[in-house]
């Protein structure tokens, strides 16, 4: 099962592994873990910018503190506000011949060229279609 939590033994046994210079899917072998899971450990392993070979003269509680953190950094973005804030006006246009929800996309691209770093067109569509679903009802 992915994104599953593990023990600190195999935290442990993990950043071992990776200071051997074992690679993942050795590692998820190895030790029975799925890929993803092993990846989402990894990436917080990594976020701390020290070597395995650092982390494996880490205490159980400061490798519990990094990998166990469940606290959620993931701050709301405030360009899908500004997009949302757009949907009414493109409701509107939508009902103009020749204007279809890609040229509104292409529009928003244009316009803002950071909302295309965020966005792509399904993102796009399936936000639109369920502000457009949200204010209909």
């Amino acid at each position: 099962m992915a994104n599953k939590q593990i023990s600190m033994t195999q935290v442990r046994r993990i950043v071992q592994l990776k200071s051997e210079g074992f690679s993942k899917l050795k590692i998820s072998q190895k030790l029975g873990i799925h890929r993803k899971t092993l990846n989402e450990y990894l990436f917080k392993l990594e976020l701390t910018g020290k070597s395995y070979q650092d982390l494996l003269e880490y205490n159980e509680t400061e490798l519990a503190s990094i990998v166990y953190n469940t606290k959620n950094t993931h701050q709301p973005d405030s360009r899908l506000n500004d997009l949302q804030s757009r949907f009414a006006s493109y409701v509107e246009e939508l009902k103009d011949t020749g204007v279809t929800r890609l040229i509104l996309f292409y529009y928003s691209n244009f316009c803002w060229p950071k909302f295309g770093e965020v966005y792509n067109t399904i993102s796009f569509f399936a936000i639109f279609e369920l502000r457009v679903l949200i204010t209909t009802t």
